[in-house]
């Protein structure tokens, strides 16, 4: 079973994001959890969800404004959600092999600097394996040839994720895997020293803020981490000062960043609100609401993503059920990854949120780090 719970591992965070492998991924972790499962937990909480959520979805299928524009992505994702947390509970756990930990991290940075410094027989073979739609090519396609060019092009690196927001939320939470096992100091600072130049790459504000907090966690729970959160911030200022990179400029996010980028899903929400909506929320999502205004429409926030389909008794929920098992799981510096809740997916991202409870519910790491 520790075999296949690190190559579910892999598959999660290495293969191509496509229905098909979300769908595989999440019957393999169905498979481990039935082999390992001792008794659930939360049940009053889990089974209130399942209440809200099964009622918003018959208001939703009832409602013949909405019925007609229903998307089946909006129906199957909910369910499935739904469904893992049901799940929840004490499970005998598996050790993570660091020597896979370690194979994932180095395949992530390397296809991410393939795309920054242009490496075209690298680039091309990630393309034909890993597929992408146009709107995904201004992510990827900025390359440089020397590295004095980071000063004035806007590189934004996403590797096999394409786009560089997903891939600083993979690798945040990898490196948060990669910090709970165990490994000599010198290896400690070194993998340390690649996350953060590989986040930095990515222009992700919300991922380098996550970054450090992540070591600030470290460095409030050990002693010897005190050094690597000092290495870290000297490693930071000595970057800002030399480049220009978009993970620095904190001002722009608010200004006209992607925090103004989501006032018209505040508004839409607004607009939308009343007692039903209020409290239990509309079920469905982004690709509703995008049919029923005949044009793209996005939350990119899991907050307001949850809020809008679960309404707010839902996102209470959710919110006790995810802290109280934050502190039984015991995982280490993960705490600060749901952040990405304010400005990207955890619940509503599938293959993020299958990661996120395969991590929480099974993985079990050695208790003592080496120095």
């Amino acid at each position: 079973m520790k075999k296949l719970f690190n190559i579910l591992l892999i598959g999660v965070f290495l293969l191509p994001q496509v229905n098909t492998i979300y769908a595989l991924n999440l019957l393999l972790f169905l498979f481990i959890l039935k082999h390992r499962h001792e008794y659930f937990l939360y049940q009053k909480f889990t089974f209130l969800f399942f209440i809200i959520t099964s009622l918003s979805f018959a208001l939703a299928l009832l409602n013949p404004d909405i019925h007609y524009y229903l998307s089946n992505k909006d129906i199957f994702k909910p369910v499935l959600n739904v469904m893992i947390i049901l799940l929840i509970g004490n499970y005998s756990r598996i050790e993570v092999n660091k020597k896979v930990l370690l194979f994932i991290s180095v395949f992530l940075i390397l296809s991410q600097f393939a795309y920054i410094f242009g490496i075209i027989d690298v680039t091309q073979l990630i393309d034909s394996i890993y597929p992408f739609n146009e709107e995904q090519i201004v992510w990827t396609h900025r390359s440089i040839s020397d590295v004095n060019e980071l000063s004035i092009v806007n590189i934004r690196g996403g590797g096999i994720y394409r786009n560089p927001n997903q891939y600083s939320k993979y690798l945040n939470l990898l490196y948060v895997l990669v910090l709970n096992v165990r490994l000599k100091a010198h290896i400690k600072y070194l993998i340390s020293f690649a996350f953060l130049i590989s986040i930095l790459l990515t222009g992700s504000r919300t991922g380098l803020i996550i970054f450090i907090l992540i070591n600030f966690a470290q460095f409030t729970t050990k002693n010897n981490s005190r050094l690597l959160f000092i290495f870290i911030g000297i490693v930071v200022y000595a970057i800002s000062r030399s480049f220009t990179l978009r993970s620095f400029d904190i001002s722009s996010g608010f200004s006209s960043g992607s925090l103004i980028q989501r006032l018209p899903s505040l508004d839409y929400i607004i607009q939308d609100l009343n007692v039903k909506s209020l409290f239990i929320g509309n079920f469905y999502n982004e690709d509703t609401i995008s049919n029923l205004l005949s044009n793209n429409f996005m939350f990119d926030s899991d907050l307001l993503s949850i809020f809008f389909s679960f309404g707010l008794m839902g996102l209470v929920i959710l919110t006790i059920i995810y802290y109280k098992l934050l502190k039984f799981s015991k995982i280490k510096y993960i705490a600060p990854i749901f952040l990405y809740s304010i400005t990207g997916g955890i619940v509503f991202d599938l293959n993020y949120f299958i990661l996120i409870n395969i991590i929480l519910l099974l993985a079990q790491f050695q208790s003592k780090h080496e120095n």
